[in-house]
């Protein structure tokens, strides 16, 4: 995977990350079992800027997403699109 440049710091690292260890764990569950990859986290991330293009760039989306393996994969594609992440925790 060739890193592009992107005017986004937690992108680029990202990309740098992903180039490194695309195939390695990412996010283990409680059980200890990997939840996701690298790459599953990118792909994940990538099916989930279409349905975030309902917002426009500059725009801020509250999330109460707690500590579900998909927040990464949600700040990504919010991260591409340029929308603002709030996260909000229930409790």
């Amino acid at each position: 995977m060739q890193v592009t440049k992107c005017d986004d710091p937690l992108l680029e690292a990202w990309a740098r990350t992903l180039a490194r260890h695309r195939n390695r764990a990412a996010i283990f569950a409680t059980s200890g079992k990997v939840a996701r990859t690298f790459s599953e986290i990118e792909s994940e991330a990538q099916s989930i800027v279409n349905e975030v293009s309902i917002f426009e760039p500059g725009n801020v989306v509250a999330i109460q997403i707690g500590n579900q393996p998909s927040w990464p994969a949600f700040l990504l594609a919010c991260l591409r699109k340029r929308i603002v992440v709030l996260p909000l925790e229930a409790s």
